[in-house]
């Protein structure tokens, strides 16, 4: 995970590429990633005060991205969720394995008003064999699913590459992620972001980063 300092450079960076605003989403994952509203917030109006110190021009705002487990169901349940926008959350599932109470936390989330993100679906090994008949219940659930831009150039591997381009030909993607982590991430987007799958889905309409900016 980046420094402060480090942070500072990749928001610089992408203030300089053009980008307006920023939402960051640490992991919140507990046992790994320990973090909460007690330590994303104040970390946020560091980077903040930093950002204006810096004279960049770049809106930032803070979220997170949920491991699903027990505690993300507890969040739920006590409706104790880090949003953005119009009540969107971040989350993301194991690698290896789909929990069985998915659909179960998927409707829940709903009931109370959350809008679900399903973080870099491509990247998960159960969800690429079978193909998008495999995702179609959480789609018709009213999922969104926000795709990692790194994974367009195969920075994860040649099969998540191989079911983003997949995801963007169905026109499945509703957000793009960074999954911007230090300097070498950044490094890596800036090639993501000029690759053809990226221009298309800029070009789709299909996108609600956009919606987040203010006009």
């Amino acid at each position: 995970m980046s420094t402060e300092n480090e942070s500072l450079d990749i928001l610089t960076g992408l203030y300089h590429l053009g980008y307006k605003k920023a939402i960051t989403t640490p992991h919140i994952f507990n046992g790994v990633y320990n973090n909460s509203y007690d330590t994303i917030l104040p970390g946020l109006e560091r980077m903040k005060t930093a950002i204006k110190q810096s004279g960049i021009n770049l809106e930032l705002e803070a979220a997170a991205e949920y491991y699903f487990d027990e505690f993300f169901l507890k969040y739920i349940k006590n409706e104790t969720l880090l949003t953005f926008g119009d009540q969107y959350v971040l989350f993301e599932l194991p690698v290896m394995s789909k929990p069985h109470q998915v659909e179960d936390a998927v409707f829940e989330m709903t009931l109370k008003g959350y809008k679900p993100i399903l973080a870099h679906p491509e990247r998960y090994p159960f969800y690429q064999e079978p193909g998008l008949v495999s995702l179609e219940k959480l789609k018709s659930m009213g999922v969104l699913f926000q795709l990692n831009a790194l994974s367009l150039v195969g920075f994860y591997s040649p099969k998540v590459q191989k079911f983003a381009h997949q995801l963007i030909k169905n026109n499945w993607i509703d957000w793009v992620g960074s999954d911007m982590h230090n300097h070498r991430y950044f490094e890596s987007f800036k090639n993501a972001i000029q690759n053809n799958y990226y221009q298309k889905l800029c070009e789709s309409g299909n996108l609600l980063n956009n919606t987040l900016t203010k006009q």
